[in-house]
């Protein structure tokens, strides 16, 4: 006797890490530029750096529960066969989304023009020019 059991709905857990983006979500992201390089390429017109309120360098990793696989963007599970006092059974298993975690490594800077503002209204950091 064979009996069904409802399919079991996707949680959170880890399995596995596919997927890398350094922008996937954000829409789209202009230059990024850590304070470094932006003060490498300040001056002339564009003597200051400012802070763009964006991260730059962020990983996203996809992840599925343990146990699961990620079928193109899909978290899926093969059905699992067992017999217990009972009888046979087979457990099926729905889909669901895979898990998105994006880290943040750095906070990215614009090159701008004296007297200009980060985001926040703030002080931008400027070269001193003579």
């Amino acid at each position: 006797m064979k009996k069904q059991i409802i399919p079991k709905i996707c949680a959170v857990a880890t399995l596995c890490a596919v997927a890398f983006s350094p922008t996937a979500g954000r829409g789209s992201l202009s230059i990024c530029l850590t304070l470094e390089n932006c003060t490498n390429r300040a001056g002339g017109s564009m003597p200051c750096c400012c802070k763009t309120g964006e991260k730059g360098g962020g990983t996203t990793i996809y992840k599925c529960p343990t146990g699961w696989l990620n079928k193109s963007g899909t978290c899926t599970r093969n059905p699992t066969t067992g017999s217990d006092a009972k009888g046979s059974y087979t457990q099926n298993y729905g889909t669901c989304s895979p898990t998105a975690t994006t880290t943040d490594t750095y906070d990215c800077y614009r090159t701008a023009p004296m007297g200009s503002t980060d985001y926040q209204g703030g002080m931008c950091w400027c070269k001193n020019v003579n």
